[in-house]
């Protein structure tokens, strides 16, 4: 489950991507997409556990300090997994010349 500061961060993060502030970078190979946000990087990462059986994304956050905060959600809670996913897949469609 995110914070609800992390949370916050995924609604802007979302919101530029969809008004294409955002430069992202994708690895279909890694399952990750990396961009630049408001003097901060950002890292989301799909992993399949194959433990628990649920899908997880991972979304690693360093500011403009350099700090850096990891943060997860896995489909066991639905709607902050929901969001990352539409994130994931906004910055992998913006990564595309189409």
């Amino acid at each position: 489950m995110l914070p609800p500061k992390v949370r916050n961060y995924v609604n802007k993060l979302q919101e530029a991507t969809d008004n294409d502030e955002i430069s992202w970078a994708s690895d279909l190979d890694e399952a990750e997409v990396t961009g630049a946000f408001n003097d901060s990087t950002v890292r989301i990462r799909y992993r399949f556990d194959e433990l628990s059986e649920l899908g997880v994304f991972y979304i690693r956050i360093t500011d403009k300090h350099g700090k850096e905060g990891a943060f997860e959600a896995s489909q066991e809670y639905s709607s902050d997994y929901e969001k990352l996913r539409i994130l994931f897949d906004s910055a992998q469609a913006c990564d595309l010349d189409i």
